[in-house]
C-alpha cells in the first residue's frame, strides 16, 4: 500500500507528465488562435454597435460585455480541456500505485442521499461532484469524493451563487456490519424549544428517531454528540 513520489516520478507517471509538454502547448496555441479569431470578428462587431444610433449606451455596453466575455471563454476552453487531461492521468497513476481506482466524474449515491436525509450537509439549489477515489484498502471498501454545494441568495440583480458547504463524501466498509444507524455531530447542534433550551434527548429525520447515547469518555461528549436507534451498538 506505501508508495513513494519519488518513484512515481521516476516511473510511468513522470515519463507521461514528460510527454505531456507537447499537449500544453497546443493547448497554449489553439487559446491564442481563438483569441485572435475572436478579436477579429468581435471588433467590428462591436464597431458597428457602438455606432448604431438607435440603440441606447447601457444595451451597448451589455452587448460589448457580453461578445467579449464569450470569447474570452471560448478561447480559454483548449486550456481547461488540457489540465483537466493531465489532473485526471497524475491522479489516475496515484490511485494505481495505492492499488485503487479513480474517477473524475462522479454520480452521488446512497451516502449522499443519507448525509442529506440526516443533515449532515445543508439545503441547496446547485450541486457539483468530482474526483471519486474507491476501492479495497486493508481489506476494507471506501468510495471518497468532492462535493460542492451552492445555495441562490438575493434578488434582482443581487442574486448570486453562494457557497455553503465544499467537502468530502466518505462511504466506507468495516470489519463486521451494522444494522442500526448512528449519528455522530458537534455538541449543540440539536438544542429543546427551537434551540434555545438544553441539549435535545433525541432527533427525528424523516420519522426516523434516534435517541441520545451516553458516552464514556466525557471529553469526546464535551466536543460531540452521538445518536442512534440502538443503544448497544452505537457504543
Amino acid at each position: 500500500m506505501r508508495t513513494n513520489i519519488d518513484t512515481l516520478m521516476q516511473g510511468q507517471l513522470g515519463e507521461w507528465l514528460a510527454g505531456q509538454a507537447e499537449m500544453r502547448a497546443s493547448a497554449k496555441a489553439k487559446a491564442s488562435a481563438r483569441w485572435v479569431w475572436g478579436a477579429v470578428i468581435l471588433l467590428p462587431a462591436l464597431a458597428f454597435v457602438w455606432f448604431a444610433p438607435v440603440l441606447s449606451g447601457g444595451f451597448k455596453a451589455m452587448l460589448s460585455f457580453g461578445g467579449i466575455m464569450v470569447v474570452s471563454v471560448w478561447g480559454y476552453q483548449p486550456i481547461v480541456e488540457a489540465k483537466k487531461a493531465i489532473k485526471i492521468g497524475i491522479n489516475s497513476a496515484i490511485a494505481e500505485s495505492f492499488g485503487v481506482s479513480y474517477d473524475h466524474e462522479v454520480e452521488p449515491g446512497a451516502e449522499f442521499e443519507a448525509a442529506k436525509t440526516y443533515g449532515l450537509v445543508p439545503d441547496f439549489d446547485r450541486s457539483g461532484f468530482e474526483d471519486r477515489w474507491h476501492g479495497v484498502l486493508e481489506g476494507h471498501s471506501f468510495s471518497l469524493y468532492e462535493a460542492h454545494l451552492e445555495e441562490r441568495r438575493g434578488s434582482g440583480k443581487n442574486r448570486r451563487w453562494v457557497t455553503v458547504f465544499r467537502g468530502v463524501i466518505i462511504q466506507m466498509g468495516f470489519g463486521r456490519p451494522f444494522r442500526s444507524t448512528t449519528l455522530l455531530q458537534r455538541a449543540g447542534k440539536h438544542r429543546k424549544w427551537f434551540g434555545l433550551g438544553g441539549a435535545s434527548e433525541y432527533v427525528s429525520f424523516d420519522g426516523h428517531r434516534l435517541d441520545k447515547v451516553d458516552q464514556v469518555h466525557p471529553a469526546f461528549g464535551e466536543v460531540f454528540a452521538l445518536f442512534s436507534d440502538d443503544q448497544v451498538e452505537a457504543r
